[in-house]
């Protein structure tokens, strides 16, 4: 449920695409924004603009994710960008996020496959 959270809607050429990732344990602040600006670029190459990335914590999880769910909808935002597809799960297991999104969205996921993500350095697996 979204709150009196302002959300700002940017003028832009290019359609808004939202932004997703977990913040795996012990991931830096630099980390978190090294991460952001990968998922701004790649929106950018693929004719996005990158509006909020819904960052998850591990102790408030699934909240990030939900409200991104809800902005995307009340909002007819077209994409979401994660760093890896491990940020969402896989698609087949009905309970992983992923499958949620694609049930409870229109919108597309883009992932951005960033080196150096926390799933890509530690080889984690996608998970539900």
């Amino acid at each position: 449920m979204m709150d009196d959270r302002r959300v700002d809607v940017i003028q832009s050429a290019y359609p808004l695409a939202l932004g997703y990732m977990r913040r795996y344990p012990l991931m830096r602040v630099d980390e978190v924004a090294r991460t952001q600006e990968g998922l701004a670029s790649y929106a950018r190459r693929n004719g996005f603009t990158l509006g909020t990335v819904h960052v998850e914590d591990l102790l408030t999880d699934p909240q990030a994710f939900l409200e991104m769910v809800a902005a995307i909808n009340l909002f007819e935002i077209p994409a979401v960008v994660i760093p890896t597809a491990a940020h969402l799960g896989n698609p087949v297991v009905p309970e992983s996020k992923r499958a949620y999104f694609d049930r409870e969205t229109k919108a597309r996921v883009l992932v951005a496959d960033l080196p150096g993500s926390p799933a890509t350095r530690t080889g984690m697996s996608e998970v539900p």
